[in-house]
């Protein structure tokens, strides 16, 4: 009996504590869940899973010097690189580069941990940012909860993947901001700018968040310049965040040119002549021009091509042939960093049109087309949400969005009826002017449904205009914004604090139903072919 009172008691001075301590309460849990399903069998697979194959090897270059190339911008495999550091680096022979293939050592945890620390900080990311809106604690705890069991985030951020790194700086960013917004604090205006910048130097997509804070910062300033009238004092934030922001992406590429001096005869190939005479081992190092036409004796005909650099004649040869020269200059560090950036776009519009895996960005909510990541030995892995979160949060924009509308239309109909027949308006349907107008008008003055609606709509709608092939993991950022509007949801519903407590069950359930096919384990059937099948998730 002794220890059911001290148990009684426990659980009463821990449960008041909690109610003390709700911020400090969140964050533990967050963070409990964030750390637990990162890290939990970090090892396993021990084998290369789906674009490790890429970005292993990416990474391994700044160690041995060879100079690579990626569609993407390079700070994602710098941070890979850097996690090595501390354990003599990757060598170009240990590097793996098919799907599958056993890692030679340990390394590839190391290069693992990063991306499962971004994983893990990202939900309590998005439950400051929920109170930095307004949300409260049950709505902001649903949108942190949401993001810690949703087993795609989850997949993207326990292997060697790029994504981790976009979300965290990309969504650390819009809570430096709205916190430096409220606070009117520079330090913190000036630190989102860098790690909005952090995020588009990971991946181009990271540019969505600097549209959605730079749309905000209009807003301010054109109210600011209304109430003052002052233009410099009003526009100065915007323009010291923007420049911090690209200084960030170039000083990023400063650093990758710096680590890549040496010709790698593959990444350098997809480069300019006058870019790859800067590489030290290339056919081009210190050459100024390449021939252009040439005009030799029969004998000498096989041993002067077009596009052959100056280095490669001979005085024999120089005296034997008419050359005619191709001059050029090296570029220094901006004329790399244009080419480069020219390169990787043109390569990313030429992708391909067609991929086993790839689905149009509409159908990425609905879940429709999995990636396959990885198969061995009965186990497979899957980039595969949990549907909950997925189709819950999908319902949840849906919703909100269609209130927005609709509160829209509905504060223009007032003012066109006003303006032609307000006796009318007044004495048939007065209903609308007073709950109707109300609601429509609490609605249009919530900054965070308009700055979330908008995140999750600038986030998709670019994706109509895009030919080359996309993939359900390019849904990411729109997830994010969606899951913080189920938050929102949530904290605007009568008794937030059961539907609060049944959302993060369920979709614990769910998390842990889906999670063999995010871990590579077979816990519930032979590799989840009948769960597969029976969703069409696999072919």
């Amino acid at each position: 009996m002794s220890f059911l009172t001290s148990l009684q008691h426990k659980y009463g001075a821990l449960e008041s504590w909690v109610q003390r301590h709700p911020m400090q309460t969140c964050v533990a849990i967050l963070l409990l869940l964030g750390f637990c399903t990162r890290f939990f069998l970090l090892q396993h697979p021990d084998t290369a899973v789906f674009d490790e194959v890429h970005f292993n090897f990416f990474s391994s270059s700044y160690h041995s010097g060879l100079y690579y190339y990626d569609i993407h911008p390079p700070l994602g495999k710098l941070l890979i690189a850097l996690s090595t550091a501390p354990f003599g680096g990757l060598e170009t022979a240990d590097v793996v580069r098919t799907i599958s293939t056993p890692y030679p050592d340990n390394n590839y945890i190391a290069m693992r941990f990063l991306p499962a620390l971004a994983g893990a900080l990202l939900p309590l990311v998005i439950f400051l940012i929920s109170r930095e809106l307004g949300i409260n604690f049950f709505g902001s705890f649903v949108a942190g909860a949401l993001i810690a069991l949703d087993n795609g985030l989850l997949v993207q951020s326990r292997f060697i993947l790029m994504d981790a790194f976009l979300l965290l700086f990309g969504f650390v960013g819009i809570w430096l901001f709205l916190s430096a917004r409220r606070l009117e604090s520079w330090p913190r205006l000036l630190l989102s700018a860098v790690a909005v910048g952090c995020s588009f130097s990971v991946k181009w997509l990271g540019v969505s968040f600097l549209g959605l804070i730079g749309l905000i910062m209009i807003s301010d300033f054109v109210i600011k310049l209304w109430k003052t009238g002052a233009f410099f004092k009003a526009i100065s934030p915007g323009v010291a965040y923007l420049s911090l922001a690209l200084c960030t992406y170039v000083v990023i590429f400063f650093i990758h040119f710096q680590l890549l001096p040496l010709s790698n005869h593959q990444g350098d190939q997809f480069m300019g002549t006058a870019f790859r005479s800067t590489l030290q081992g290339s056919e081009f190092e210190n050459a100024t021009s390449t021939i252009r036409s040439v005009r030799c004796p029969v004998k000498y005909k096989d041993q002067l091509k077009y596009g052959m650099p100056n280095t490669t004649v001979t005085p024999k040869l120089a005296r034997a042939c008419a050359i005619d020269y191709t001059e050029f200059t090296a570029p220094g560090f901006i004329g790399k960093f244009l080419e480069l950036n020219r390169v990787m776009y043109t390569t990313n519009q030429g992708l391909g049109k067609s991929h086993p895996d790839a689905s149009p960005w509409y159908s990425w909510p609905l879940m429709t087309k999995p990636l396959y990541y990885w198969y061995k030995d009965g186990a497979r892995i899957y980039f595969l949400g949990n549907p909950l979160v997925w189709w819950l949060s999908i319902a949840a924009v849906v919703g909100l969005t269609g209130l927005l509308a609709l509160s829209i239309l509905t504060v223009l109909g007032l003012h066109i009826g006003r303006a032609f027949n307000p006796q009318w308006l007044q004495s048939s349907v007065p209903w609308i002017q007073s709950t109707g107008q109300a609601v429509s008008q609490r609605v249009l003055r919530s900054p965070a449904l308009w700055i979330l609606s908008i995140g999750f709509w600038s986030n998709m709608l670019p994706f109509t205009f895009v030919e080359r092939i996309m993939f359900m993991y390019h849904y990411l950022n729109s997830l994010i914004f969606a899951i913080l509007l189920t938050g929102y949801l949530v904290g605007l519903i009568k008794q937030p604090k059961w539907w609060s407590i049944s959302l993060t069950m369920l979709a614990l359930a769910c998390f842990l139903f889906i999670s063999p096919l995010s871990l590579g384990l077979n816990w519930f059937g032979s590799d989840m072919l009948w769960f597969l099948k029976a969703l069409g998730w696999h072919p």
